[in-house]
């Protein structure tokens, strides 16, 4: 009566100071010393229909001692385990992950971390089958299968794994890595039904035009898209063709791919944004199909490039609007500075400065700097130094002005 008294106590104390590992550990030996004091009082239960130690398996110790979890892990993971009772089935599971998968004993941690009820997993009807094809027909290595069963938790549950990760391995390229990264961004991708969604959406998308390496990008990019319902994935194709992009065009992809991302109500609020900004409606509808992305642009952000352009740089809509990749570009670090260097040059006469900005606006930093900063460095002091602190941007935003490019202020 004691001992009972005495181990009910000690259970109690055990789950009152979880939050501490040293305290936890000292318990669960006071446990063990309980355990085994009750057995040597009673030998008889050791001859009874269940075994002491299933009788007192401890989860939280087993997964600390077993399976190499940290105590506080451990005490997390329990909560999954609580109907566990007996070592037997979690032991056949460790022995086969580390003597037929190759497991070490920080993948078995990881995994058991992140899935603690795979402990629960039957070798011989779940395990053996799957895990082994995985190896054997699809090449994983140990730390490829603790990264798809830890970020892919019901992935064993799945009937079609094995046909459905040949089918996306061999689209992403036929790469385990390529494979991994698209499961980690997408967790509804494994989930997907390989007949009923994943394979008539690529074939539908193949028939548009859209080749496996874009249809990879939209897999990768615009997460759940491929996982969509059929008749969704046709009502977006509809969609684009009807905003003026043909199948099988550049154009087509790069409309898609934003239209992904939108609803036509939403799709319509962006259109009153620009058209409240300046924009004709032709002009919109223009704008967009050559810059799609121009449609990502914030509220906030879309005004103040168009008060910047339109107010201080000195354009007039139309040109903006035939050129809206204008407005994708940072106003800090790349409009605001080339524009100053741009009105500069100009108004010292020298060359370059009457190109189109445009053009100087979309090429690259290196190549901005050998044709426009660095000609011109000898006439105009200092002119790197303030380009480049033009550039450069503090935490709130706003440009780092110095005495050597107030010069550029002025212009």
């Amino acid at each position: 009566m004691m001992l009972l008294l005495l181990e009910k106590k000690l259970h109690h104390l055990f789950h009152l100071h979880s939050s501490s590992s040293s305290s936890r550990n000292s318990l669960l030996l006071l446990l063990r010393f309980s355990t085994t004091l009750q057995t040597l009082q009673n030998p008889s239960s050791s001859s009874s229909s269940s075994p002491p130690k299933s009788a007192h398996f401890m989860v939280e110790e087993y997964l600390i001692n077993k399976c190499g979890l940290s105590p506080d892990k451990a005490l997390k993971a329990s909560k999954d385990l609580t109907h566990l009772k007996s070592p037997s089935n979690p032991d056949s599971v460790l022995l086969f992950l580390r003597r037929r998968c190759g497991l070490s004993d920080p993948d078995i941690a990881a995994l058991v971390s992140r899935r603690p009820d795979f402990l629960c997993f039957n070798v011989e009807k779940t395990l053996k089958p799957k895990l082994e094809s995985l190896q054997q027909d699809l090449g994983f290595t140990p730390p490829e299968l603790v990264r798809l069963l830890s970020q892919n938790p019901n992935a064993l549950c799945y009937l079609d794994l094995g046909p459905k990760l040949d089918f996306l391995k061999t689209l992403l390229g036929g790469s385990n890595e390529n494979l991994l990264k698209a499961l980690e961004k997408d967790l509804f991708l494994l989930g997907a039904n390989l007949h009923k969604t994943l394979l008539p959406n690529v074939s539908f998308l193949r028939h548009c035009g859209v080749s496996d390496t874009r249809i990879t990008k939209l897999m990768t990019q615009k997460r759940g898209f491929v996982t969509k319902n059929p008749a969704e994935v046709e009502a977006v194709v509809a969609w684009t063709e009807e905003l003026g992009a043909p199948r099988g065009s550049t154009m087509f992809y790069h409309m898609l791919q934003t239209l992904v991302c939108f609803t036509r109500a939403t799709f319509e609020a962006k259109r009153q944004l620009w058209t409240g900004l300046g924009m004709s409606g032709a002009e919109f509808m223009a704008a967009f199909r050559r810059h799609p992305a121009l449609i990502h642009l914030s509220e906030g952000n879309a005004r103040r490039k168009v008060e910047f352009l339109l107010k201080e740089a000195g354009f007039e809509m139309p040109y903006l609007a035939r050129r809206p990749g204008m407005f994708t570009y940072s106003l800090e670090r790349r409009v605001r500075p080339r524009s100053f260097v741009l009105r500069l040059l100009k108004r010292e006469g020298l060359p370059r400065g009457e190109l189109d900005v445009f053009n100087a606006m979309s090429i690259v930093e290196e190549r901005f700097i050998d044709k426009f900063v660095s000609p011109n460095e000898e006439k105009v002091p200092d002119l790197r130094e303030a380009y480049l602190a033009a550039c450069a941007v503090m935490d709130h935003g706003m440009p780092i002005v110095s005495k050597q490019n107030m010069l550029m202020m002025n212009v």
